[in-house]
């Protein structure tokens, strides 16, 4: 019997071809579900940046827990914050804010930012401003948080309120944002 050499036999072929293919299968299987896994990622991180704004929006007029948790509260020593959350109302109505408990939240967040995050339900960066109404108020300009326009962010999300603030009409403007991509704190 003579040896052939360099030659293949069909069985080969189709052996060769099914391996091939098999491996293309897998790789475009795992591209489509790492790709679909990115762009779910993409969309719930903005999603639920979308959504703790709404709550901060609507919980930052409430009173708060416990109702006058500024008197609870330790400015100066972070453990203390831990079973509040924080609201600035003065009551339910979430018209009129407690220039005290704006005034502690202001104090809290000079003194350790990152634990106030907690006490106001949120998970990324804030930046609440509190100013009086053009040509009604007196010049008031009160900002509690990080600023993201010193800090390189990528992601802002803005919700506008007005209140009143010792019977002076004020804008809160808040700020939920990140520096990360994606919107995923």
């Amino acid at each position: 019997m003579e040896k052939l050499k360099g030659q293949f036999w069909s069985f080969d072929v189709i052996f060769a071809v099914i391996i091939f293919s098999f491996a293309i299968t897998i790789l475009a299987f795992t591209w489509m579900s790492i790709n679909s896994q990115l762009a779910l990622g993409y969309s719930n991180g903005a999603g639920i940046m979308q959504q703790q704004l709404q709550s901060l929006s609507q919980s930052i007029v409430s009173p708060g827990v416990p109702y006058s948790w500024q008197g609870v509260v330790n400015t100066s020593n972070s453990l203390t914050w831990g079973g509040i959350y924080v609201g600035l109302g003065q009551n339910q109505s979430g018209v009129a804010l407690s220039s005290a408990k704006v005034y502690t939240l202001l104090s809290m967040s000079n003194m350790n930012y990152q634990a106030t995050k907690q006490a106001l339900g949120i998970g990324y960066d804030y930046y609440i401003t509190i100013t009086s109404v053009p040509r009604i108020g007196s010049g008031l300009n009160i900002s509690i948080g990080s600023s993201p326009f010193n800090k390189g962010a990528l992601t802002i999300y803005v919700s506008n309120r007005y209140a009143l603030l010792n019977g002076v009409p004020v804008n809160m403007r808040m700020m939920l944002w990140t520096n990360r991509t994606n919107a995923v704190s």
